[in-house]
């Protein structure tokens, strides 16, 4: 089953508002220009987040982040012309390593990208790498913020604190959202992959893979709900806490009810297998008087029928809580990523 991916690169720009007074007006117009510059590459960065947050794979938007790199360039360039200052190199610090991110960072992002569905491991790893992209980053915007107000105490330029700009909330808003769904993501995914080995080990019949992976499920789900109970609510919306909570309801009956009655079926199965070559290998007067195998028969024929319609029930019902809960993940990070 494909599972879909929150892939997002996420940074939060720390610039404030500035509001001049009583300052040489080279050093408003010096402190202004960096600003602009910068902004402009944060518009970009904006823009192409909200395609990513959208579109979820990084893969149908990879000709954008080559244009936001060009952007990097073109910026960086601007940079160049203005007179050195520490303010300047911290504003050539953050643009470079968001040019690092972009190219190396997000590139080993988008190949572990391509595997990252094919176990629960790989999607770990998938979204720890985006982290520490988006830690980079802060950590680097951060550094240019303290610059920014360091340049401006030294130039008797006053910064009246104010809340983000706009476009650095919705960022920063988009990080936290993903964050927080992606940890409850994994929460899924980790019975998602349990319950994939235990379909394979029923497609295969292998009645002893079966119980070991029911078994296997039983304690997984029994850890992740409690994993679930301490996950709080995100910014008053408990959406996701109680859709996780009604899927893993629903993993546990699978496992306890219907996954349990199929165990049993092809126990019967092999027990009829085994049964049937004892019979052949009866003369035929034996196999006359041998009642417990036709019993043995038609109990097989009545289970196959219930069999037949708890997998039908099964089917339908995990592909109908699936698709719910992605809807619901969908919803929760489109409504608190503020990304309209």
């Amino acid at each position: 089953m494909k599972t879909n991916k929150f892939s997002i690169l996420v940074l939060s720009f720390l610039l404030s508002a500035p509001i001049f007074s009583n300052a040489q007006s080279s050093s408003l117009k010096y402190m202004k220009e960096i600003q602009s510059i910068l902004n402009d590459s944060k518009k970009e960065v904006f823009q192409y987040l909200k395609v990513i947050v959208k579109d979820r794979s990084v893969k149908k938007i990879e000709s954008k982040r080559d244009k936001l790199v060009e952007k990097i360039d073109s910026q960086n360039e601007k940079f160049q012309k203005i007179e050195g200052s520490k303010l300047k190199d911290a504003g050539i610090k953050a643009l470079s390593t968001m040019k690092i991110v972009m190219t190396e960072d997000y590139q080993k992002i988008m190949d572990i990208e391509e595997i990252s569905e094919k176990s629960y491991d790989n999607m770990e790893a998938y979204f720890l790498m985006q982290e520490k992209a988006n830690q980079k980053l802060n950590e680097t915007w951060t550094e240019f913020d303290t610059a920014f107000h360091r340049y401006a105490r030294s130039h008797q330029i006053k910064i009246v604190e104010s809340e983000l700009d706009k476009k650095s909330q919705k960022i920063k808003k988009m990080s936290e959202t993903l964050n927080y769904s992606n940890r409850i993501y994994l929460i899924y995914l980790k019975c998602h992959y349990q319950e994939k080995y235990l379909l394979e080990a029923m497609e295969k019949e292998d009645v002893n893979a079966m119980a070991q992976n029911i078994e296997a499920q039983k304690t997984l789900l029994k850890s992740s709900i409690e994993k679930l109970k301490n996950i709080k609510p995100y910014d008053f919306d408990a959406s996701m806490i109680h859709s996780t909570k009604h899927l893993l309801k629903f993993y546990q009956e699978e496992v306890e009810k219907d996954f349990t009655s199929i165990l049993d079926f092809y126990i019967l199965k092999s027990k009829l297998i085994s049964a049937k070559k004892n019979y052949e290998s009866q003369k035929e007067s034996e196999k006359t008087a041998n009642k417990s195998y036709q019993l043995l028969i038609e109990e097989y024929n009545a289970s196959l029928l219930k069999y037949s319609e708890t997998i039908k029930k099964m089917n339908t019902e995990r592909a109908k809580q699936i698709k719910d809960w992605f809807d619901i993940l969908k919803d929760f990070n489109s409504n608190n990523s503020n990304i309209s």
